[in-house]
């Protein structure tokens, strides 16, 4: 690749929310794990102030489920999995 071809190319940063899409978008399940980051997003979003695990964990399960239900209902002829 060429120096001019290089500089052509932009690069955009993925953000944190676009990274949790992007994995509901591959299965249905959602993880404890997609769960504990997407918590952990919220408690660095609310300044990092103790206190509020359970409702950023709860918050954080409301969200994903949210997005997998409007990504599996955008989806035609789609079955989702029991979890």
């Amino acid at each position: 690749m060429s120096k001019a071809q290089r500089k052509k190319r932009t690069v955009r940063s993925v953000t944190a929310k676009e990274r949790s899409l992007r994995v509901v978008e591959r299965r249905t399940e959602i993880t404890q794990e997609d769960i504990a980051q997407r918590a952990y997003q919220l408690f660095l979003k609310r300044g990092c102030e103790d206190g509020d695990d359970v409702e950023d964990w709860l918050e954080a399960e409301r969200q994903l489920h949210a997005e997998r239900e409007r990504f599996v209902t955008s989806k035609p002829n789609f079955q989702p999995t029991e979890t």
